[in-house]
């Protein structure tokens, strides 16, 4: 059994993330989810318009990377990747479950999420996967990684729904 990381030191350590990326560091993003419901797909499973659902302020860690100019035959293009750290807890509060193709608007620009990432346990412990069940009140998830790239916000074209 388990002495460390219990449901309650897990809160403590929560509320002292929460607390700082709300009102020490304050990034904010705006998070679009796709509606599926009011996106068309074609028959291989493509769509060439997007609908999204009202974006959702969520406060993050932002680490972003040195952006390049790419010169191709069509044209000059400039790429940045920027990776969005957000609080679990912050995640589950405001209904969001970031995946493949949603989009973050920060400063003005759009990012298509790449990739999702969730490997950042409370004392390396996954509460949800323990082989004991005594162990389940144990260990939680800290954070989740979001992976984007900067996208054309002609290419986005935010459509709000409802």
């Amino acid at each position: 059994m388990s002495l460390f990381g219990s449901q309650r030191d897990y809160k403590l350590f929560a509320n002292i993330n929460k607390e700082l990326l709300s009102d020490v560091m304050e990034q904010e993003v705006l998070y679009y989810k796709i509606s599926l419901s009011d996106t068309f797909a074609n028959i291989y499973g493509e769509s060439l318009e997007k609908n999204y659902l009202p974006p959702v302020k969520l406060n993050c860690r932002i680490d972003t990377q040195q952006g390049q100019t790419v010169d191709d035959d069509f044209g000059s293009d400039y790429i940045k990747m920027v990776d969005y750290y957000f609080l679990t807890d912050q995640l589950v509060e405001t209904n969001v479950v970031p995946e493949v193709g949603d989009i973050i608007m920060w400063h003005e620009n759009y990012y298509e999420v790449d990739t999702v990432i969730e490997n950042q346990f409370f004392v390396g412990k996954d509460n949800n996967y323990q082989l004991e069940s005594r162990n389940d009140k144990f260990g939680a998830s800290i954070s989740l990684l979001c992976k984007t790239h900067m996208t054309r916000a002609d290419k986005v074209g935010i459509v709000q729904v409802r």
